[in-house]
């Protein structure tokens, strides 16, 4: 199994993540609207009744989880979660959960609550779980799609609104909810103290663990040398969440960067290793990930950074930091729970 997309807002409070935004998607501090209350994606329809969603890369992607809260129900069945046109999972106007291709039908939900979705393909069967409990099962044999979208994917009618937040894709072909019958989260974390500190020059204050990405403050390489520049990263108990008695899944080590020189390659700098480049991102700010399939926490010194190219180095680094997936041990009790279960 290989972990191919994992993101929460709270990385950079802003959609860097994403390969297609459709319509209005916005991030959403609610608290309500999270389960670990800090924030989620707003897909709002408006006035003009719009599609609102999120569309990640191409991926061959076999299962694919979030957690969804709909303020609204669509006037009439709508897609909200799919790996591609043969497996999709819709909901219809009374919050009753459909496989696309059959019509089978699952769970009803609740407005104003907060439920794990996940669908999963094995080649075999479609399957739809909600809260780690198998829900549908459809026979379809379609292969694995090329993306993953979650939220509005059609227009569900004016003014209309659904959260989606812990988004996590796969390729795992068991059909297994990928977060087993526990809650599967994902969380940000973010440099911590100063370890290498090679880069020659710093504009504004230097910090790269702002949110939202902030580019007036950076660190800068000018000098014709290969060298790092990396920080600590918080511990698994330090920041947003405090994961240390979870279980993880993988982690993806990011960075906001860019080179001025033409042909220039910029390294990211991830526990400790700083082999994976990427070639040719002159000019350009970009977003730059390596995700690492992993049970244990990141510990070298050299926890997220950069490492700048060896030949004609002019490089930047904005911002940066490590998202992780974990899957929770004790759940929250102060969370009501949906469908007369634990809240996972």
């Amino acid at each position: 199994m290989a972990t191919l997309f994992l993101e929460t807002p709270q990385a950079t409070h802003s959609t860097q993540f994403w390969g297609t935004i459709g319509g209005s998607v916005t991030r959403d501090a609610t608290a309500a609207r999270d389960p670990v209350g800090l924030s989620s994606w707003k897909c709002a329809s408006g006035a003009g009744n719009a599609a609102a969603y999120l569309l990640t890369a191409s991926l061959t992607s076999r299962r694919a989880s979030a957690y969804f809260y709909f303020e609204h129900f669509p006037a009439s069945d709508v897609s909200i979660l799919w790996l591609n046109g043969g497996m999709s999972l819709k909901i219809t106007s009374g919050g009753v959960l459909k496989e696309t291709t059959s019509g089978d039908t699952g769970s009803t939900l609740a407005t104003g609550t907060l439920y794990r979705i996940s669908i999963t393909q094995d080649g075999i069967n479609f399957r739809v779980y909600v809260n780690g409990v198998i829900d549908i099962t459809t026979a379809n044999a379609d292969p694995s799609g090329l993306d993953a979208r979650f939220g509005w994917l059609s227009a569900p009618g004016a003014n209309r609104i659904l959260n989606v937040s812990h988004c996590y894709v796969d390729d795992d072909a068991s059909g297994d909810d990928p977060g087993g019958g526990n809650a599967l989260r994902v969380t940000a974390k973010l440099p911590d103290e100063l370890n290498d500190d090679n880069y020659d020059s710093t504009e504004g204050t230097g910090a790269v663990n702002e949110r939202p990405i902030n580019e007036a403050n950076c660190k800068h390489h000018d000098a014709r040398s290969q060298v790092l520049q990396d920080w600590t990263l918080e511990t698994a108990a330090e920041g947003d969440v405090d994961i240390s008695g979870d279980t993880l899944v993988a982690r993806c080590a990011w960075m906001w960067a860019m080179s001025s020189k033409d042909g220039d390659t910029v390294c990211i700098v991830d526990n400790g290793d700083s082999a994976t480049c990427w070639p040719d991102i002159d000019g350009v700010v970009q977003l730059c990930t390596k995700i690492t399939d992993s049970a244990v926490y990141p510990s070298n010194a050299a926890g997220i950074g950069q490492k700048s190219g060896p030949a004609a180095p002019d490089e930047y680094l904005y911002e940066c930091g490590t998202l992780i997936a974990y899957i929770v041990s004790i759940i929250p009790a102060a969370i009501a729970p949906p469908l007369g279960g634990q809240v996972i």
